[in-house]
């Protein structure tokens, strides 16, 4: 980052600009940079509109990083703080690379519940429950 674009970190009142931020980290996460993506992910865990996107953030470092136990604790944390079908699907994702078929089922049935207004959600939901099943086998 140049000098330039650490001004760009903060707004005129003195706040950190979360949304340059979050996007930045994106895009360190597309390239792999995960310590970096996971640093500007940190910063953000604080700004409550925006912790969930810190803590999903977060997840996926790890799961790219091969820690799926420490994904599932950072994508159950974002679940909490906010309940979105994509942190879901993420967890979900986690809990599979896990390889606990016990808790992805338990939480694959509560999710498809939560969102079960969303026949979109619940179908994702379903075809990994099938994948996670054959997995197993």
């Amino acid at each position: 980052m140049s000098s330039g674009d650490e001004d760009l970190c903060y707004l005129p009142n003195g706040e950190l600009n979360v949304p340059f931020i979050l996007t930045n980290a994106n895009l360190l996460l597309l390239e792999n940079e995960l310590e970096l993506a996971a640093s500007l992910f940190q910063l953000v865990k604080g700004h409550t509109p925006y912790a969930h996107c810190a803590h999903y953030g977060i997840g996926q470092c790890f799961l790219k990083a091969q820690c799926p136990r420490q994904a599932v604790q950072a994508f159950e944390k974002a679940f909490l703080l906010e309940k979105r079908p994509y942190i879901g699907t993420a967890l979900l994702e986690a809990l599979m690379a896990c390889g606990d078929l016990p808790a992805f089922e338990k939480r694959a049935i509560e999710l498809a519940r939560e969102f079960s207004f969303d026949e979109k959600f619940v179908e994702i939901f379903r075809r990994q429950y099938q994948m996670c099943l054959a997995n197993a086998k």
